[in-house]
């Protein structure tokens, strides 16, 4: 098993987790000892049952992994982060822990959230069991620390990826040693490579986006009373919840289709998710409460517009809608989304992560990320992408977007903020133009061998504007990369290249070499114009050119 964290750097040192690994076949006995016969109602209390018995119950350090939501229930904070925290106590009644704040690690606050998180030193707050890391060195040695890591580790694996969002819907899911085995064993494939790497991403998109929609049939629960009292609860809750479980059951279907060989070889030919009503080219317009008139006005408009959308097809049906994610609930695979002035917040995808367009008609139409649809606030999966005339604005613990295969195209787009911008993936591909990206920590990122080709396009006011990995390809024409506060161009090497040379050529030039095309590229105010990074070290190693 992979830990998703093994140190935390601080300063010039570094603090060091238990790495917890298993081989398959035990991680199956052990995990079929604990849980055989186990139903979902059940399963909590038994894992707090074996965990009390095991885990040493107070006294130790650990580093708290803090997720979004976590941070803004303990907190108050509305981002990710790790701090060292002493645990003061485990519950014996749920699976969190009292914990003690000592120290927080994340160098990307700004000074005045350091002093916001400075406050909270010493504060005791309760967090989930599955966010701490264990630190590999305690003060009190007499302490068992490997059990207790391997306990939480094996909490954390499940909860990540064993435990499905659906299970609790089900009438009847028991963990016995059939369920675990095929759980297990397709989680080792999608890491093996045995199952493609596009459909695994696939897949634990589906569970992120299961996990949400499993806490929005909670909130909702609770706000119509329906554990408590069925005659009361109005239609709109009723509503509600019958669409949120059909959507859940669509994810359900769909992951059970990738999960299998044979069916996710028919899928790939025929795709199988797809919203009732749905019809492939249809536009869906979005649009809050306007007055009559402008309301003529846009729909005077609209046909000539749409006239000039490619991926519009001839005589395709117009359905409005007043919310984008309303839009995109009933839109299917390669659907165009029509955005008009405002600011639209993206809950999740959809079907439309499969592939489709968005378009902004008017001034000032803002597509904007929320804590609901995760760390990425577009990730991409499918074939084909457009984005016309928007901002896009992600949150700022989002990537703005990601593009697992296909190819993604943006015109006229501005991308502000976020941990983030935009990040290809194996042989994706991009095409930009007219765009600007800013404010973010990283602007493009182009890994494996994607290909992309930025044209018009400005990149500023990032740390690092452009990544470029060894094997990929990038067309540069009429860019430029402004006040970047670490690098412009960043080229990732491997240790054997060798870059003593290039800090004496001229930027252009090392471009033209480096770049399968570039022309006119402009450099503004950046602390290095172009760097090399070892990729293993991620250390500066040559060509530190500046204005």
């Amino acid at each position: 098993m992979d830990e998703t964290l093994t140190e935390v750097s601080r300063d010039n040192s570094v603090i060091e987790v238990y790495k917890v690994s298993w081989l398959p076949e035990d991680h199956i006995a052990e995990l079929t000892s604990i849980l055989e016969g186990v139903s979902v109602d059940s399963l909590e209390e038994k894992y707090i049952e074996y965990i009390e018995q095991n885990i040493e119950p107070a006294g130790w350090e650990a580093i708290w992994k803090a997720s979004i939501h976590s941070a803004q229930d303990s907190l108050g904070v509305g981002r990710a982060f790790n701090v060292l925290v002493y645990v003061a106590n485990v519950s014996r009644e749920s699976l969190m822990a009292d914990v003690v704040i000592k120290e927080f690690f994340d160098s990307s606050f700004t000074e005045s959230e350091k002093a916001d998180m400075e406050s909270h030193i010493d504060k005791e707050v309760s967090v989930p069991l599955t966010q701490l890391y264990p630190l590999a060195e305690q003060e009190n040695h007499v302490l068992d620390m490997e059990t207790t890591a391997e306990l939480v580790g094996q909490l954390r694996f499940f909860y990540s990826y064993i435990w499905r969002p659906w299970d609790a819907l089900e009438d009847q899911c028991n963990y016995d040693n059939y369920t675990l085995t095929q759980r297990i064993n397709l989680y080792y494939d999608t890491k093996n490579g045995a199952i493609p790497s596009h459909v695994s991403a696939e897949m634990w998109q589906i569970i992120r986006k299961a996990k949400e929609i499993g806490k929005q049939i909670q909130t909702v629960e609770l706000a119509s009373g329906v554990e408590s009292d069925v005659k009361d609860v109005s239609e709109n809750f009723v509503r509600e919840l019958i669409q949120l479980h059909k959507q859940m059951n669509q994810l359900k279907d769909r992951f059970e289709i990738l999960a299998d060989p044979v069916t996710r070889y028919l899928s790939a030919h025929e795709p199988l998710m797809k919203p009732e009503g749905g019809a492939k080219g249809k536009v869906k317009v979005v649009m809050d409460c306007v007055k009559v008139e402008d309301m003529l006005l846009i729909s005077s408009r609209l046909p000539e517009f749409l006239q000039n959308i490619p991926q519009v097809p001839e005589g395709a049906q117009v359905q409005g809608f007043p919310t984008l994610q309303h839009a995109i609930d009933a839109s299917c695979k390669d659907d165009v989304v029509v955005l008009m002035s405002g600011t639209h917040k993206l809950q999740n995808l959809g079907n439309m992560s499969q592939g489709g367009t968005f378009i902004g008609m008017g001034e000032d139409v803002v597509l904007m990320g929320s804590i609901e649809n995760g760390d990425v606030m577009l990730d991409l999966i499918g074939k084909e992408f457009y984005f016309y005339n928007l901002t896009l604005r992600p949150t700022q613990d989002q990537v703005g977007l990601i593009l697992h295969q296909g190819s993604v195209q943006l015109k006229n787009c501005l991308l502000e903020g976020g941990k983030g911008g935009i990040v290809l993936l194996g042989d994706s591909q991009a095409e930009i133009t007219g765009c600007t990206i800013k404010l973010c920590k990283c602007g493009f990122d182009a890994r494996g061998k994607s290909q992309a080709k930025l044209s018009q396009t400005n990149i500023l006011s990032c740390s690092s504007a452009l990544t470029v990995e060894e094997y990929t390809q990038i067309k540069l024409e009429l860019c430029s990369f402004s006040v970047n506060s670490k690098h412009a161009i960043c080229f990732m090497q491997n240790q054997d290249a060798d870059t003593s040379n290039f800090s004496t050529i001229p930027d252009q030039e090392l471009l033209k070499c480096l770049l399968k095309e570039c022309e006119d590229v402009k450099f503004d105010g950046n602390a290095v114009n172009v760097a090399f990074v070892i990729a293993d070290s991620q250390s500066d190693n040559s060509a530190d050119s500046q204005d």
